[in-house]
C-alpha cells in the first residue's frame, strides 16, 4: 500500500500534521507513506536518509503525482487544487474535507471552525477515515537533535511577530521577558528572530533592550528555516505568540513560552497550543465586540498585560523546566 499525505499551507500547520506521518507508518509497517507540503518545509521535517519520503508542493504536475501510483491520498486540510490534482493523478481512494468533495472518493464535514479540538486531533479524523488502525497521533518531532537542558546556550530567541496581519505582542513587553529569561552564567545574548518584513518591528524590540544595556541581535528575515531550527534547538528558551515558530520550538523540545490570545474558537489555545514536552501557555482573553476585528481586540489585550507578572510566570516555568 502506497499511502500520500497532503499538507500544502502555513509552517506551523505542516509540523503539527507531520506527526501523523509517524503515526501511519507505525499503524502500517508494510506501507510506503509520503507527505506532501512546501518545498522549504522538507528539510525540517525528514533527515537526509529519510528525504525520499517528502514530495514538493511547489510546482507538482498530474503526471509527476500518478508515477508514485498512489494508493491513498489524504487531504488535511482543504485546498481544491490539491484534491484536484490527486483526481487528475488517478489516486483510487482520496480522503479529505467535504468542501473538497467534488474530487475526493471520502469526506467528513468541516468543524474545524469550532475549534473544540486541536488541529492535530481534526487531522487524525481525516486519516482514520481511510485508515482506521491508526488510534492515536503522535507529539510532533523535528529530525535534529533534541533539546537538552546540559547542552543548552545561554541564548533567549524571541519572537517579534505573528503570521500576517495578526496581532504584534508589544515590544517593552517582549523585552522585559527577554531580560527575565536571561541565565545568569555565561555570555547571555537575546537573539530576535521573524521575517524581513518585520526586521522594523524586531528592531523595536532591540532598542528597548539596548536601552537596558541587554546584548541583542536583531536576526530577522537572516536565517534560512534550517539556520532558524539550530538556533532554537539549543537555546535557553524560546518566547513568542502561536505561530510558526512557536510550533517549531516546541517540536525541537526547546522551552517554549507562548503567549496565545483567545478571540474566537477556530483561533483558539483548544486547536492551536504548540505541541511539545516543555510547552508554557500563557492564555490571554481578548474576546472581540461586535464591531471590533479579532486583531483589535488581541493588540488591546496584549497592551492591558502586566510585563512583571508575565516574567514571574516566565521564570518560575525556567525554574521548573532547568530544575526537572
Amino acid at each position: 500500500m502506497r499511502i500520500v499525505l497532503f499538507r500544502t499551507d502555513r509552517l506551523g500547520d505542516v509540523i503539527i500534521s507531520s506527526a501523523l506521518v509517524e503515526a501511519t507508518r507505525r499503524a502500517y509497517p508494510e506501507a510506503t507513506v509520503c507527505f506532501c507540503a512546501k518545498q522549504a518545509f522538507g528539510p525540517l521535517l525528514f533527515a537526509p536518509d529519510d528525504a525520499a519520503q517528502f514530495i514538493p508542493w511547489d510546482g507538482l504536475t498530474a503526471p509527476q503525482l500518478a508515477a508514485y501510483r498512489f494508493d491513498i491520498s489524504i487531504h488535511l486540510h482543504p485546498d481544491p487544487a490539491c484534491a484536484a490534482l490527486a483526481a487528475q493523478a488517478g489516486i483510487p481512494t482520496r480522503a479529505g474535507f467535504t468542501s473538497d468533495e467534488q474530487w475526493l472518493t471520502q469526506t467528513l464535514p468541516y468543524r474545524k471552525d469550532a475549534g473544540q479540538k486541536h488541529e492535530l486531533d481534526y487531522c487524525l479524523e481525516v486519516v482514520q477515515s481511510a485508515l482506521p488502525k491508526i488510534k492515536d497521533p503522535w507529539t510532533p518531532q523535528l529530525p535534529f537533535t533534541a533539546w537538552n537542558a546540559h547542552h543548552a546556550q545561554p541564548r533567549v530567541v524571541v519572537h517579534c511577530g505573528s503570521f500576517g496581519a495578526k496581532a504584534k505582542l508589544p515590544p517593552t513587553l517582549l523585552a522585559t521577558l527577554a531580560e527575565a529569561a536571561l541565565p545568569p552564567v555565561g555570555e547571555p545574548i537575546v537573539q530576535l528572530i521573524g521575517t524581513k518584513e518585520e526586521f522594523a518591528l524586531a528592531e523595536q524590540t532591540a532598542n528597548e533592550l539596548k536601552a537596558r544595556h541587554r546584548p541583542v541581535e536583531n536576526l530577522a528575515g537572516k536565517l534560512p528555516l534550517p539556520g532558524l531550527v539550530e538556533l532554537i534547538s539549543t537555546a535557553t528558551v524560546f518566547i513568542g505568540r502561536d505561530s510558526g515558530p512557536a510550533h517549531l520550538a516546541a517540536a525541537t523540545g526547546c522551552p517554549t513560552f507562548c503567549i496565545i490570545p483567545s478571540t474566537r474558537p477556530d483561533t483558539s489555545p483548544t486547536r492551536w497550543r504548540p505541541l511539545g514536552p516543555r510547552v508554557h501557555l500563557f492564555k490571554v482573553d481578548a474576546k472581540p465586540w461586535p464591531w471590533q476585528k479579532n486583531t483589535t481586540a488581541a493588540e488591546k489585550a496584549f497592551r492591558r498585560l502586566d510585563p512583571q507578572a508575565l516574567s514571574k510566570e516566565l521564570f518560575e516555568f525556567l525554574e521548573a523546566t532547568f530544575a526537572s
